[in-house]
């Protein structure tokens, strides 16, 4: 679904959803009752987001593709390149799945043109920031400068994965410290019984503790990605809707009087499919 897109984050028609990075993967990348839920929940909304999440999405996503893209241009065939690919997860099941489907392609037309092969890729991550840049309607303030947010293909892969490498050249200190209240708000709620069992938001713990002690120790590459949900918590502006499949959000948004919607998993929602 293509949108018109604003990008003028003074816009006078107020958007409504704050979409974080979850719903952009899934809204590409998941099973079809998944991105159909996704796409009821924003149909004729006006939905915004933030640089960091639009950063966490290249990492997450176009990286990751760029970087198959490089073990497939390395090996004989696609169905090779999944099974070359596989050797990096540490879960059996998922190795098994890839090497499954490794030996599956290797017996479609695509095992004979790696070029072909190749070409696709290259069509799936165009489509992919295409897809991404089209849903959003218009941008919060870039408060952290992530200068990952502006990686981008244009002059090439390997100009990407140097553009997205973290070098630590943002602002996220000074953003950190100006949310130390709402820092001190999360610390003083998260052992409320609501909360105890929220895993997702119990994980972000270390990194609250941290940033209210000293807020330039977060300005690292592993502390960001650690602690992303709670920068994206922190910096959804409290006029919009922040929409999301992660729970952590339920607990930092309740916590900070924030609005918010959690979209259902999988399993829930093919029970739901199937009970109707």
């Amino acid at each position: 679904m293509s949108r018109k897109k604003n990008r003028s984050p003074h816009s006078a028609q107020r958007p409504t959803l704050f979409l974080e990075t979850s719903v952009f993967i899934n809204r590409r990348f998941h099973h079809h009752i998944v991105r159909a839920e996704i796409e009821r929940v924003i149909a004729s909304q006006r939905c915004v987001t933030s640089k960091y999440v639009e950063m966490e999405f290249k990492r997450r996503v176009v990286k990751t593709l760029i970087e198959f893209h490089a073990v497939l241009d390395d090996e004989n065939s696609l169905g090779d390149a999944l099974h070359h690919f596989s050797e990096g997860f540490a879960s059996r099941r998922d190795k098994i799945i890839l090497r499954a489907l490794g030996t599956l392609v290797n017996e479609t037309d695509l095992a004979s043109d790696k070029n072909k092969a190749l070409k696709h890729f290259e069509m799936l991550i165009e489509a992919a920031i295409e897809g991404f840049e089209a849903s959003v309607d218009g941008w919060i303030n870039n408060r952290q400068r992530c200068p990952l947010a502006s990686a981008s293909i244009n002059t090439g892969y390997t100009t990407f994965t140097e553009e997205i490498e973290c070098r630590t050249k943002c602002t996220v200190e000074q953003f950190w410290d100006a949310h130390q209240l709402d820092l001190k708000t999360l610390i003083a709620n998260r052992n409320a019984p609501t909360h105890r069992g929220n895993r997702g938001f119990a994980e972000l713990y270390q990194a609250m503790d941290e940033a209210v002690a000293d807020p330039a120790s977060q300005k690292t590459k592993m502390k960001c990605m650690r602690s992303g949900d709670l920068i994206i918590g922190l910096e959804a502006p409290p006029q919009f809707t922040l929409v999301t499949f992660d729970r952590a959000f339920a607990a930092i948004c309740s916590i900070l009087g924030k609005p918010y919607q959690i979209i259902p998993s999988f399993q829930a929602l093919r029970k739901m499919t199937s009970s109707t």
